[in-house]
């Protein structure tokens, strides 16, 4: 499965326009960020703005103000002799290199990201674990090994005098400095200290393999992910595929149906709640067709949202795929191919998630549900062969002229999203194909 991947997808972020609200896609916005606005502004000021900017999602901007923080704090030292200003300042200093640290990842700068992070380190090497896990994932084999150790060092640390509950933090007005983020609550390191051994696991059953005491750390490892936070799904997943590549097939089973269980209801509940929100704006679009440019723009919007698997579980999309083929492997074909259709919630237009969805449908629905089977061979064909993989598109091709003929769409079917879906499919197949024929 790799290490956990911290820029697999961007961040789904939502902003409600409202009129008369500048924005800072505006001139206007934008100038307020420029280096001349901010060559005047203390630290704490330009950290407000910082943060501001980010609620905003306009992350350039957050880092242009981070940038001229850091500098500005650079160059006014406080006086050794002043405890509590020393303490100020190497907050402030911190808090400007992780958080541009994060925004660069985001944006892709991995290189710049892991210089003002090693910076971090070399500030403050005994408190804040979070430089240390992303330096691990920007590291390989034993480094990241040992950077995770370091991490999982500070966290353990931090865990002796961490709250229980998060405490009530009060937010910033004009006139104060920017409200320090509270402290991680035992949960919350509890579940980093998991995510953290289960890293480490994965390198051990990946990059470390050969090693001679990968199994022995590999166990070490997932037992104490799950020892950690027994309610971390990662840590359950991390567990199966340790004990699949074990061929100890029973325990994975047991592992995976665990994994599941501790989020897979939440899954199902938005799965519902995004398929009542598609359901209700169909029914508005049909009341009112003549819809006006602002009202467009919010459709468009409202139909972007999507179901957010990782943000349910801690698991990436692509950790999930890997779920979804151990699955199969272990003849969960149910489980699995309710994996897969929630990928599909989260992803339409994935081909690897529309051809495994598609052999498990040759085990679960040839014969029960073969127009089920139709409608997801039919998807993984096209997406597979707009990927250039003819291979893919050939076997789902053989696969669709084993199926019984196509019955008359029934009202229900044909009202369905699934047979719009690959009639869909279908035009675009014939208009690929006929465009071929005119070229």
């Amino acid at each position: 499965m790799g290490k956990p991947n911290m820029n697999n997808k961007p961040a789904k972020v939502r902003r409600t326009e409202l009129p008369g609200v500048c924005y800072n896609s505006s001139k206007a916005a934008s100038s307020a960020y420029s280096p001349s606005a901010l060559k005047h502004l203390s630290p704490k000021e330009l950290l407000k703005k910082a943060t501001r900017a980010t609620d905003e999602f306009e992350p350039q901007q957050a880092l242009n103000c981070y940038k001229a923080a850091l500098s500005k704090l650079d160059s006014e030292l406080p006086a050794e002799d002043s405890t509590s200003k020393v303490t100020e300042h190497l907050s402030m200093t911190l808090h400007c290199l992780q958080a541009s640290a994060f925004i660069l990842l985001e944006l892709g700068k991995v290189e710049e990201a892991r210089k003002l992070l090693n910076r971090a380190v070399s500030l403050s090497p005994d408190e804040g674990y979070e430089k240390y896990m992303y330096l691990a994932q920007l590291s390989e084999k034993k480094d990241a090994v040992e950077l995770y150790l370091r991490g999982i060092s500070v966290v353990n640390a931090a865990m002796e005098k961490a709250p229980d509950t998060a405490p009530q933090t009060a937010e910033a007005t004009e006139d104060e400095g920017t409200v320090e983020p509270p402290p991680p609550t035992k949960a919350e390191l509890k579940r980093a200290l998991s995510n953290a051994y289960c890293a480490i696991a994965e390198i051990y059953m990946t990059d470390l393999c050969d090693e001679p005491e990968a199994e022995k750390e590999c166990l070490a490892a997932v037992e104490s992910a799950t020892k950690a936070d027994e309610k971390n799904p990662q840590a359950w997943l991390v567990t199966a595929n340790f004990h699949l590549v074990k061929a100890q097939k029973q325990v994975a089973r047991a592992a995976l149906e665990r994994c599941l269980s501790l989020y897979w209801p939440r899954v199902e509940a938005a799965i519902s709640d995004l398929q009542g929100e598609k359901e209700d704006e169909e029914s508005e679009d049909g009341k009112d067709t003549e819809k006006n440019t602002e009202d467009e723009d919010m459709d468009t919007d409202s139909l972007d949202n999507r179901l957010d698997l990782e943000e349910l579980s801690g698991i990436p999309f692509e950790a999930h795929i890997s779920m979804a083929r151990m699955m199969m492997e272990l003849e969960m074909n149910e489980r699995a191919a309710d994996v897969l259709e929630a990928l599909l919630e989260e992803d339409d237009e994935n081909a690897e998630v529309y051809y495994l969805i598609s052999m498990v449908g040759q085990q679960l629905w040839k014969e029960s549900d073969p127009e089920r089977l139709r409608h997801y061979a039919t998807m993984a064909k096209l997406f597979c062969a707009k990927e250039g993989d003819t291979e893919l598109a050939d076997e789902m091709d053989t696969l669709l002229q084993t199926l019984p003929a196509e019955r008359t769409p029934s009202v229900s079917m044909g009202d369905g999203p699934m047979s719009s879906d690959s009639e869909d499919a279908e035009e675009k197949e014939e208009t690929g194909e006929q465009n071929e024929g005119t070229s």
